[in-house]
């Protein structure tokens, strides 16, 4: 099963940051990593599914634990959401002057629906971590696993966030990548967020168009990866 696969791929990790037990139902991880809320045990297939992200953010693509966080709280407010409160983001990743980086959901395998692939939930969650912190995240990351040749590789939805909130220019375009390691691709970068400047209402204006034409699904700016890995 792909659960146990994951539970071995954590404990042969080189750099132990999950343990994961899936007899006592079971799991921690380590102090390096910021949790918001206490995680003992495992909740369900999603936290399992977790639990292989953060093993390969840190081993795969050499992110320090520090760098990451668990279960981070966003303020969705009434404005445009149709029911406002918080919500929770399952991992993020932080740069390395500690702005968020990446925002990343987790899915239990065969779960990427089509309002998975619309990045319909993230962008809402992304666009109000900016409108509350000013912090413009730098991708948006949908996560799942899969068991191909037996296996245990990845699936992922990304979503490049900037293209939102630097204007108009060039969103139209599809963005295609080809298959590849996940360490190789673009979005496994670390560049340094430079400092949001003061934003004028015009510019405001255009971000938020940006947004809502993304979430009337005029044009998708998606990458989608499959871990594509040799036997």
């Amino acid at each position: 099963m792909w659960q146990s696969m994951v539970e071995q791929a954590v404990r042969k990790a080189p750099i132990r940051v999950v343990d994961l037990d899936l007899k006592s139902g079971t799991v921690s991880y380590s102090r390096r990593i910021r949790q918001n809320h206490a995680i003992q045990k495992i909740s369900g297939d999603r936290e399992i599914v977790r639990a292989d992200l953060v093993n390969r953010f840190v081993n795969e693509m050499s992110y320090a634990p520090e760098q990451i966080e668990l279960d981070r709280e966003i303020d969705l407010p009434g404005e445009e959401m149709a029911e406002p409160g918080k919500v929770r983001v399952d991992v993020v990743v932080h740069d390395v002057d500690g702005r968020p980086f990446f925002f990343a959901n987790v899915r239990e395998p065969g779960k990427f629906s089509s309002e998975t692939e619309s990045g319909y939930e993230l962008i809402q969650i992304a666009e109000a971590e900016y409108r509350n912190t000013g912090n413009a995240v730098h991708y948006l990351f949908y996560y799942t696993v899969v068991v191909k040749n037996d296996e245990l590789t990845s699936d992922s939805v990304i979503i490049n966030f900037q293209h939102f909130v630097s204007g108009l220019d060039g969103v139209d375009t599809v963005t295609a990548m080809h298959q590849e390691k996940p360490e190789s691709g673009p979005w496994a970068e670390q560049p340094n967020a430079s400092e949001p400047g003061p934003v004028s209402d015009e510019d405001r204006d255009r971000r938020r168009a940006v947004v809502n034409r993304y979430k009337k699904r005029a044009y998708p700016v998606l990458l989608r990866i499959t871990d594509s890995s040799e036997t």
